[in-house]
């Protein structure tokens, strides 16, 4: 790339790209420290004494407030141009709103503001982190690209509900289902019993009382009233 840096007397380093046109490095110290603190937010809790069961609002919580503060940080202090922070404030919440038509329905409502909004936005920073000092399409298309690949993330995972420490039982969306799973099992028992049985395909029912040798005779004769 052609891009020529220079500092000013303010300190911000500037730059001008292959045409001449000034831009700014982006205020990257707001990033850092909210992909930080949205990690740290996470997963502490899980190392704190009574873990997520105690401390689950702030592993909840804690990355969803970040993910607002850094859209924020975005709009307001990165010394990002306006068509950049334009982008930034149409892309992203166009990107959220595809993937919540992909994704599985199970992913949507507490899937999305626990797992696929804090991994976007992180994605997002991480990227504008790395691209500060990049041309401004640049370091926005990847930013946004980031974003869109945090979100995604989401669409190929199923959301089989919350354990009692608020972990989301997650599974990849292709994998069988707990409930496919079950009626698998409960057929093949099935197959197996009337396998036992000599392949007639009569079960009995255990609740029916056992009938002694010669009540036996009697059923097979016809001669035992129906109960």
């Amino acid at each position: 790339m052609n891009d020529q840096l220079t500092e000013t007397d303010a300190g911000v380093v500037a730059a001008t790209d292959s045409s001449g046109k000034p831009f700014r490095a982006l205020r990257i110290w707001p990033a850092v420290l909210l992909s930080a603190l949205m990690l740290a937010a996470r997963f502490a809790p899980t190392l704190l004494e009574g873990g997520l069961s105690r401390h689950w609002m702030v592993a909840v919580f804690g990355p969803l407030l970040c993910s607002l503060l850094i859209l924020i940080w975005w709009l307001s202090a990165s010394r990002a141009t306006w068509k950049e922070r334009l982008s930034g404030f149409l892309g992203i919440p166009a990107a959220l709103a595809l993937t919540l038509l992909l994704v599985d329905p199970t992913m949507r409502g507490p899937g999305t503001t626990y797992l696929t909004l804090p991994m976007g936005m992180l994605a997002f920073a991480v990227a504008a982190i790395f691209m500060a000092r990049r041309r401004p399409m640049i370091r926005t298309a990847a930013a946004l690209a980031l974003a869109v690949a945090g979100f995604g993330f989401s669409i190929l995972l199923r959301n089989e509900g919350m354990t009692g420490e608020y972990k989301m039982g997650t599974h990849w969306r292709w994998s069988p289902t707990a409930e496919s799973l079950m009626l698998a099992r409960m057929q093949s028992e099935k197959l197996a019993r009337k396998t036992e049985i000599g392949g007639s395909g009569k079960i009995d029912d255990p609740l029916t009382p056992a009938l002694s040798p010669k009540g036996e005779r009697e059923r097979a004769a016809g001669l035992t009233r129906p109960e």
